[in-house]
């Protein structure tokens, strides 16, 4: 299994190539429009290992690549949405596939972690903003 945002972060719009490519593949069926979305970050500029010292605690020697998340409010929200859709089809099935539901999970925390520090930028002064 890839690992997903598993390292405390300072910036929850980091997010590593294989969160970002678990979101691509669990969204790609139901939500194939939103996945191509998720995937269209992966072709943008990565994040230079310098520069994630001092954002995370990420290991700068890691050789997973890392990625901003600059889509529109809008779009975090239905991912969110679509994830947690996903999330409920699979408790509703008598065999939940453990493992997926919990990379889902996991994922949801991710997005949601972005969707509120987006929440909270908008609502600091403009003076406060990192």
């Amino acid at each position: 299994m890839m690992a997903v945002n598993t390292h405390a972060k300072a910036r929850p719009d980091l997010f590593s190539r294989g969160a970002l490519e678990l979101t691509f593949r669990v969204l790609r069926r139901h939500k194939p429009q939103l996945a191509m979305d998720v995937q269209n970050i992966l072709q943008g500029n990565k994040v230079e290992a310098q520069t994630l010292k001092p954002l995370s605690r990420v290991n700068p020697k890691s050789t997973a690549d890392h990625f901003y998340v600059s889509l529109p409010p809008q779009t975090i929200g239905q991912v969110v949405k679509a994830l947690t859709h996903l999330g409920e089809e699979m408790l509703a099935q008598p065999d939940r596939g453990n493992g997926k539901l919990l990379i889902i999970r996991t994922l949801m925390k991710d997005w949601m972690d972005l969707a509120d520090w987006i929440i909270m930028q908008v609502e600091r002064p403009t003076g406060a903003r990192r």
